[in-house]
């Protein structure tokens, strides 16, 4: 389908040069919008973005459409080719968006229009553009945190484009550990690393104890929350006897990541 729609767009191309089209169907310029439907003024590499349009139809009967989404690199070369089909009320409007992942920096072109179908397609719009910088996302350093529990300093490690610390509050009888940050200001990816004795002495009731042959197990199986939601985490690694890794997507704004352990038998 992306060859068949990389065809049909050269197609329109050419015939949009001497089209004449109606005014009872319009699109918005496309925008660049987060997951919770923010509009992004600021688009980094590998950043989980939506393109976004809205479609209006002005005539008093509903009308199918397909709309076609693309992205083209400065080189005038397409980067991405995406379609949308909906049924749009009588003289109303809807939002449609494709998912964007820009993997290169640099100047983009977003273009999108109408068509009526696939299989004897009329074009309903004319070509509508929106240019757009994609910056490219550095590298995230290692920083260090220092949590004081039980007489004992521990070191998390944690790293991210953006963000920092600001506090760490272990709950040993909940099995509990909260790390409040300050500052992510857009959607980034957490990897943080406990020292294996803090991890122990947090999420093991207080015992330090983890039945034998069980701790890479139990580790895997700690759930991670963030801002009091169900987060994408996946554990990284395992060094047993010296620390446990996670990696943890979090949306810009975010302020809590808890790490909570199923009640040991």
């Amino acid at each position: 389908m992306v060859v068949a729609a990389g065809f049909l767009v050269f197609q329109m191309d050419q015939a949009l040069a001497s089209s004449s089209l109606p005014i009872t169907i319009a699109t918005s310029e496309p925008m660049i919008r987060d997951s919770e439907g923010a509009t992004l003024h600021e688009v980094y590499t590998d950043q989980n973005s939506w393109i976004w349009i809205e479609v209006y139809n002005a005539l008093l009967h509903s009308l199918h459409i397909v709309a076609i989404i693309e992205v083209r690199d400065s080189n005038d070369i397409s980067q991405s080719i995406q379609f949308r089909e909906a049924t749009v009320g009588d003289d109303s409007a809807i939002d449609l968006s494709v998912p964007w992942i820009p993997r290169a920096e640099g100047q983009h072109q977003l273009r999108t229009f109408l068509i009526s179908e696939w299989q004897s397609p009329q074009l309903l719009t004319w070509v509508k553009t929106r240019e757009i910088t994609i910056i490219q996302t550095e590298e995230p350093s290692a920083r260090f945190y220092t949590v004081a529990l039980d007489g004992n300093d521990y070191n998390i490690t944690y790293s991210a484009v953006t963000g920092d610390i600001n506090r760490v509050q272990v709950d040993a009888e909940l099995s509990t550990l909260l790390i409040v940050f300050d500052g992510i200001s857009r959607e980034t990816r957490l990897v943080i690393t406990l020292p294996h004795d803090l991890a122990v002495k947090a999420f093991t009731g207080g015992s330090g104890m983890i039945p034998e042959n069980k701790e890479s197990e139990f580790l895997r199986g700690i759930e991670i929350f963030v801002d009091g939601v169900g987060a994408e985490a996946s554990v990284n690694d395992v060094d047993e006897g010296k620390s446990v890794t996670w990696s943890i997507l979090v949306e810009a704004g975010a302020q809590e990541v808890e790490f909570v352990a199923a009640r040991l038998a």
